[in-house]
């Protein structure tokens, strides 16, 4: 497959696709709907994208955008789809990404956010494919975990409901006023709270155990834990 590359503004009344190595946007796409793929390349959206339905993003490399992504339906971005543990979502200062009626899910290996992540009626999943444990809260690290840092929290993100799914989820310092789901719901999956954390809400499932290290609050709702979601009496808390 070869490049993609649009200049000028795309409108249609129905589905559009697009895929190839690499697939880049300087104009808007206005579109029912848009399914975008490439395949060993990345996804650059520097022109808006505005969806009544939905959007999928999906790249075995990197996604990058720098203007607004909207949709009213569901909206995908999956950045590594090979699993291969080397793809990113990267979003610029005056980047939106929103789903305006439905919920956003995010795949990747790192994140680098510096715009806004909008479902304000729905949920916002953040989930890696590969491996690598995931970090939520905390600052900046060595980036060996998919890190959801506390400026994207505080800063980037709104939503009803924040869920993050992988076999590994390490909770570091953070005061999330989001309600909050952990899935580590694999055979071996473990969830560890390794300092002080709260909450809106918090419902933590693990199949394979649940290591509390340090205090973990809710402010308004649900504080619940469960450490053996299959029932195979693998898991503890």
């Amino acid at each position: 497959s070869g490049q993609v590359t649009i200049a000028g503004a795309v409108t249609s009344g129905s589905a559009i696709t697009l895929g190839g190595t690499n697939v880049t946007w300087f104009a808007p796409i206005n579109a029912a709907s848009l399914t975008v793929t490439t395949f060993g390349g990345s996804i650059s959206a520097i022109g808006s994208v505005m969806s009544l339905g939905t959007i999928s993003f999906s790249s075995s490399a990197h996604i990058n955008t720098s203007s607004t992504v909207s949709s009213s339906g569901l909206l995908s971005l999956v950045a590594d789809s090979d699993c291969s543990g080397t793809g990113s979502l990267v979003t610029g200062a005056y980047s939106i990404i929103s789903s305006s009626a439905g919920n956003i899910a995010i795949t990747a290996r790192q994140l680098e956010i510096q715009g806004t992540i909008n479902a304000p009626t729905g949920s916002v999943t953040f989930s890696t494919c590969s491996a690598v444990a995931i970090t939520l809260g905390g600052i900046s690290g060595t980036q060996s975990t998919l890190e959801i840092v506390n400026a994207i929290l505080s800063n980037s993100l709104v939503c009803q409901l924040l869920i993050v799914e992988g076999s590994q989820i390490l909770i570091e310092s953070t005061n999330s006023d989001q309600a909050v789901e952990l899935n580590a719901r694999i055979s071996s999956g473990t969830i560890s709270f390794l300092a002080t954390s709260s909450f809106s809400s918090l419902n933590a499932t693990s199949c394979s155990g649940i290591t509390i290290n340090a205090p973990v609050t809710t402010t308004v709702g649900l504080l619940s834990f469960d450490s053996d979601y299959d029932t195979v009496g693998g898991g503890q808390t």
